[in-house]
């Protein structure tokens, strides 16, 4: 039997380099029309601790190029290097200087200052970001009076030498997380080492949340969790102040026998489900005031081995019917679904530093872009407001284009068409308008 012989098919071109001005992520010039737009690179500069010397980088040399990465896609400091080497890009975002992923190592290193073994950090540099995306929530929030807020713990695996398990079973970090319902929009953040509860410290979470939002000129009026925040503290916290809650309850002994009490008339079905609806009243031990329990009960599908019903129970001292409070509560998962955007869009489910007090600054950082993507969809249309960002870089960020000089000005060509270059016209206009806005 003969052989056959395989001849690999070669594409009938060849690779050379082009010393042209060309970027292949022309769109990312329009987030940096949107930070020039509300000045945030003046903003980092202000709230940052600046260069040692003449010949340092400024904060925003740091920052504005690690948003933009983020946007981009990218999600490591290596990433870094694209936006470094891409001329036309940061002449459009008009970065002079970017610093190499080493430096940046060291600067988010300085940042985060040195913990000492401390479960939680604070450092100058992790105050002065704080205040960075202060400046883009103030814009998120513009003519708000009162905010919602979601607060959820999010388990972020990682395997440096540091890393603490967390109650997953893998090791990592458990940063705190406060969203403003209704927005996309972080509004506090602290970065917890991978073995501290989601429940820990709930009082000097609240209050930070409550700092925060007294900063930006609204105050809270809704708090929604789930059980980790079922504590008699916290409804006490939120009566004094006047603030509605809504947190599910945890099915302990005493809990399951009011459920028990509740007659079988009181039972409603819950409209489009199988599942019944029904209320009680409780008080814990340690609150002041007694407070509602909807009680939701379904039929157990395993009840040959276990109990015959399921319950999902919502504690509130909101008054609307029961139902409107399911509703609201059940809204909650947007807070889950901003929390994986924030981890799976931004690249924040990676962290790059080997210690936690690094690491801190760099998810600090990925807030600041996030709450950077709400600011920009305001300036897109419909169809793409609600869209997440990995759709905006196939559709908006990942444009070819070609960066020439005519005359006294650069000309931005785009390999598109003409509908997406209206797209980038109009976006721009936008972006331009918030300087007054």
């Amino acid at each position: 039997m003969s052989r056959i012989k395989f001849t690999p098919r070669v594409l009938g071109y060849k690779v050379e380099s082009c010393h042209e001005s060309l970027t292949p992520r022309a769109g990312l010039a329009l987030v940096g029309e949107l930070m020039g737009g509300i000045g945030l690179p003046e903003a980092i500069d202000r709230a940052l601790p600046g260069p040692g010397s003449g010949r340092g980088y400024r904060p925003s040399a740091y920052v504005v190029p690690a948003l933009a990465m983020l946007h981009g896609g990218g999600a490591c400091l290596d990433d870094l290097r694209e936006v470094r080497d891409d001329e036309a890009l940061r002449r459009l975002m008009g970065l002079v200087r970017v610093p190499a992923p080493t430096a940046y190592g060291d600067w988010l290193r300085r940042m985060g200052g040195d913990w000492e073994g401390a479960e939680y950090g604070d450092s100058e540099g992790l105050r002065g970001l704080a205040e960075v995306r202060r400046h883009i929530n103030r814009r998120l929030l513009k003519g708000r009076k009162e905010i919602g807020v979601d607060v959820d713990a999010s388990a972020i695996e990682s395997h440096k030498q540091e890393a603490r398990y967390t109650y997953k079973g893998f090791p990592g970090y458990m940063p705190m997380l406060a969203t403003i319902a209704g927005t996309e929009a972080i509004l506090w953040d602290e970065f917890r080492e991978g073995n501290v509860s989601p429940g820990a410290r709930p009082i000097e979470v609240l209050e930070g949340c409550e700092q925060e939002a007294r900063a930006l000129g609204v105050r809270i009026s809704d708090l929604r969790s789930d059980s980790a925040y079922y504590i008699g503290e916290v409804f006490n916290w939120c009566e004094e102040r006047g603030v509605r809650f809504t947190i599910s309850a945890d099915l302990n002994k005493a809990v399951r026998e009011l459920i028990e009490q509740i007659p079988g008339e009181q039972w409603t079905p819950l409209p489009d489900s199988d599942r019944r609806v029904a209320e009680t009243v409780h008080c814990m031990g340690t609150t002041q005031k007694s407070f509602r329990l909807i009680v939701q009960r379904w039929k157990n599908p395993k009840a040959d081995l276990f109990e015959s019903h399921c319950y999902f129970v919502i504690a509130t001292n909101r008054e609307d019917p029961a139902l409107a409070v399911i509703d609201w509560y059940n809204q909650r998962g947007n807070c889950e679904d901003g929390i994986g955007e924030l981890k799976h869009g931004y690249g924040m489910d990676r962290l790059p530093c080997g210690t936690a007090a690094a690491n801190a600054v760099w998810f600090r950082l990925g807030t600041i872009a996030y709450c950077l993507g709400g600011l920009l969809k305001r300036c897109l249309p419909d169809d793409l407001k609600t869209r997440r960002v990995k759709t905006l870089r196939w559709r908006l960020y990942e444009i070819a284009a070609k960066l020439v000089r005519t005359g006294r000005r650069w000309v931005l060509r785009l390999a598109a068409s003409a509908t997406k270059i209206e797209l980038f016209r109009d976006v721009r206009r936008k972006c331009y308008a918030l300087r007054y806005g």
